[in-house]
């Protein structure tokens, strides 16, 4: 225990009243949603397909430029009330005039995703000092409202450096303060958000009181915790901890992170589509996969002895089975040795059907294994085929990614 300022800021900013704030944080949330919806439908009708990094990126930090002042909006109102001030939500809708901040703003996030795109290209090396860079940027992210609000006669270049000084000098102190919630967010993500109303607006509290306290504009008292240091040790051993488990518990996570530590994972969730027939489904991109043909119903890829293909079927999924079925009982009488099984699996609580088989001709031998992901009136069927090993539903389970 260490005699340290954290709990007299955060017993402070959790007695300030945060109605206007809960009201402030509704408002921006609603713009925010507006402007990426806008965005990406406008995206959409140029007929691109989300299939460059970079530009996805890109697309990204222009969104979050476009929100950046109404997020000094938001931290204006925070620091007015930490300053006991009067202030209302329309805090949010002055900012827009700030075209000074959107520009520091946009310059600092266009160089966070060039810097992170840059270095990611470098195996293993890249996603680890991709790693720093965010825990560098994200202090700077947070702070900078806070600096530009009570500096805008600066420079933008003034602006930053004063930021950057700032943080330098309370790194540790930051870290901390911003760790101390955790338990907070974990609980809000369990009441499916309702209680972010509450511990934003207490987040955004804590750090205006904590930025007044570090410009020794306001004074708190020291009092006994745990030191802001032996926060951040105790979250990162766990965070260490919950990776280890899941990748022991988990089918498919220790390739996940393999591929995330070699620079390999560049898409995001539902980052492929298939469509046929008026029907349109979306799925993650199998990692470390080429993909080997497209048509109308199906995309098919691969990965050494692995063929993973997805295919719509405007079919319900018991006469896509039997289909499968009578392809496998022609093998048969053809004289091929086949085995064939029929079970269930799981995946993030819903029972699908899978269809499992062993092709033998010779000294040839190909396993398959489909699993029928039911969509309405139609059927998406999700195949994996190796001519090398038998292979079992853990090693499709990471592909079944509809949405």
């Amino acid at each position: 225990m260490k005699n340290i300022v954290r709990k007299s800021i955060k017993k402070e900013a959790k007695n300030k009243p945060k109605k206007t704030l809960a009201l402030s944080l509704l408002i921006v949330m609603i713009i925010a949603i507006l402007i990426i919806t806008a965005t990406y439908f406008i995206i959409d009708l140029t007929g691109y397909s989300y299939n460059i990094k970079i530009i996805n990126d890109i697309i990204i930090g222009i969104i979050l430029t476009l929100i950046s002042p109404f997020i000094l909006g938001f931290s204006k109102i925070a620091l007015d009330i930490c300053q006991n001030k009067k202030t209302n939500y329309k805090e949010v809708f002055k900012s827009i005039k700030e075209i000074k901040f959107i520009k520091i703003f946009g310059i600092l996030i266009l160089s966070f995703i060039f810097i992170v795109w840059i270095l990611g290209l470098i195996p293993g090396v890249g996603f680890f000092i991709n790693l720093v860079i965010l825990i560098l940027y994200t202090p700077l992210f947070i702070m900078m409202p806070f600096v530009y609000l009570q500096n805008q006669k600066l420079s933008v270049k003034e602006i930053v450096f004063k930021t950057s000084n700032i943080i330098s000098e309370h790194r540790i102190i930051i870290y901390g303060l911003l760790i101390s919630f955790i338990f907070w967010i974990i609980l809000s993500l369990l009441t499916f958000g309702l209680l972010f109303f509450y511990v934003i607006p207490y987040i955004y509290l804590s750090i205006s009181c904590l930025y007044l306290n570090l410009i020794h504009e306001k004074e708190y008292k020291k009092q006994k915790a745990i030191s802001d240091g032996n926060i951040i040790l105790i979250f990162i051993t766990i965070s260490i901890l919950l990776i280890g488990i899941i990748a022991i518990k988990v089918p498919g996570a220790t390739n996940v992170f393999t591929a995330i530590i070699n620079g390999q994972i560049n898409t995001k969730i539902g980052d492929t589509t298939l469509s046929y027939g008026g029907i349109k489904i979306t799925y993650d991109a199998p990692k470390e996969y080429e993909i080997t043909s497209t048509t109308d119903t199906s995309n098919t890829y691969i990965k050494n002895n692995n063929i993973l293909q997805y295919s719509i079927y405007l079919s319900k999924k018991n006469k896509i089975l039997e289909m499968d079925k009578e392809i496998v009982s022609e093998m048969k009488s053809s004289g091929k040795k086949v085995r064939e099984k029929e079970s269930n699996i799981k995946v993030k609580g819903q029972k699908l059907i899978c269809y499992e088989y062993t092709v033998t001709e010779g000294n040839d031998t190909n396993n398959t294994i489909t699993v029928y992901y039911p969509k309405g009136d139609f059927t998406v069927a999700i195949s994996l085929t190796n001519n090398d090993r038998e292979i079992s539903k853990n090693d499709i389970k990471e592909f079944i990614t509809i949405y």
